[in-house]
């Protein structure tokens, strides 16, 4: 995530130009990464209930695709947001596990297959969905709103500023020979799971 803040000139109007007194780029935790599980939480959540007021009342889905749906969630942004994999290689790895999840799901097959693993049931009621979402929900937004913003790397003229770590002390450095370098970014995580290219 990238910050500029900007002091304009003013000179006539043809002629204004905007001069960069320094850029602030912030860091983030893994956590930003895990929108995904809260998402699905809420959503199958939603779905159990909703068949669970079908059925009379009880919030518990009768297959084990939705609970199935949820582990597979879970598992995939436990290991794309632990295990780097640079470029496409990343995006091809990621979808290939999301499209065979979901396949499953549609076709009914997860009840198949985990009655082949000796009759292993996933099922977790719409509260269950819930007790794991909504913390999850709420600590992603204190990290992403609060917390990142306080390790940072500032350029401004003539320094650098940086803060690696949340507590310590803010570091201050001659900008004079400095190399700044970005390595190739894993496309899935960053793209997909980071919410944007800058993360």
């Amino acid at each position: 995530m990238i910050a500029l803040t900007h002091t304009a000139t003013t000179p006539p109007v043809a002629q204004r130009t905007e001069e960069v007194d320094q850029i602030a780029v912030y860091g983030h935790s893994a956590l930003l990464y895990w929108w995904p599980v809260w998402l699905v939480s809420f959503v199958l959540a939603g779905v159990t209930y909703a068949e669970g007021a079908r059925s009379g009342g009880v919030t518990v889905s009768d297959i084990n695709g939705p609970g199935a749906v949820f582990v597979i969630t879970l598992l995939a942004v436990a290991i794309s947001s632990t295990v780097v994999l640079r470029g496409m290689v990343s995006v091809v790895a990621a979808v290939a596990v999301i499209a065979v999840a979901l396949a499953f799901a549609w076709f009914g097959w997860w009840s198949d297959i985990l009655g082949f693993l000796g009759g292993l049931e996933i099922r977790i009621n719409a509260a269950g969905y819930l007790c794991f979402g909504v913390p999850l929900f709420l600590a992603w937004l204190a990290v992403v709103g609060l917390y990142d913003r306080l390790h940072y790397v500032i350029f401004s003229q003539g320094q650098i500023r940086y803060v690696l770590e949340v507590g310590d002390s803010e570091v201050v450095m001659p900008a004079g020979g400095a190399i700044v370098e970005k390595n190739r970014s894993d496309a899935f995580r960053h793209r997909v799971l980071g919410l944007g290219p800058g993360t």
